[in-house]
């Protein structure tokens, strides 16, 4: 096989945990350590639209540049054909996604839980990543309960990563590795030109959780 599929997957989960972790424990003092803040301006007539958008904006080079220092470690050591700054975009897509759901968790709940609750869903995420079990036996077997690894960044970051790889052989319509690279990737249930919707359900995902904690500080307020 031209990819190596195996590192791939693990890759895969690993960089939904640690990226993951890493963005959801900054994200935390975002909000979190500001909701005294937030209730009064709030009280004194400021947008809290503004409020929230201005600092998620702010937010917004710490996870690119989180995403380029680990593009800096994961591509060398994985060595992908595809180009690297698709996967460089994956990366700051992971990074807004999670820091969206560390923002709601910081108004929802103290420091210290939200701290917890976050890291153990990005390795909640992870494990819903559609490796083990394989999406394709989850959405055949699973009925209702497939929403969960559709919910799940994990899920969209593997096929967007296996979608990368393979495409570039698949470019190759004489190449030799046509068959078996839609045989092996598509085992899992993933599809392979969907790079675009995965990368617009990662943002979609972050949108949703700021939406939620501007209603939670909102309602708090």
């Amino acid at each position: 096989e031209p990819i190596d599929w195996f590192n791939m997957r693990l890759s895969s989960f690993y960089l939904s945990l640690a990226l993951g972790s890493a963005g959801v424990a900054a994200a935390i003092w975002t909000f979190g350590g500001e909701r005294a803040v937030f209730r009064r301006e709030y009280t004194a007539g400021a947008s809290s639209v503004a409020y929230v958008v201005g600092k998620s904006l702010v937010d917004i080079p710490f996870m690119a540049l989180g995403a380029v220092i680990f593009a800096g470690v994961y591509l060398p050591m994985l060595r992908p054909v595809s180009n690297w700054v698709w996967h460089t975009l994956l990366f700051f897509c992971i990074e807004f996604t999670v820091y969206g759901l560390g923002y709601l968790l910081s108004v929802v709940a103290s420091p210290s839980t939200a701290l917890v609750v976050g890291i153990s869903s990005t390795f909640a995420a992870a494990i819903l990543s559609g490796i083990a079990p394989k999406y394709r036996h989850v959405a055949d077997s699973y009925s209702a309960l497939v929403v969960f690894w559709d919910v799940s960044f994990s899920r969209y970051v593997v096929e967007a990563l296996i979608g990368l790889e393979a495409q570039v052989y698949l470019d190759e319509p004489d190449g030799a590795f046509v068959e078996s690279v839609k045989r092996f990737a598509t085992e899992y249930g993933f599809r392979l030109d969907a790079y675009v919707l995965d990368v617009v359900a990662l943002v979609g995902l972050g949108m949703v959780t700021r939406l939620l904690t501007w209603f939670a500080l909102v309602s708090q307020a």
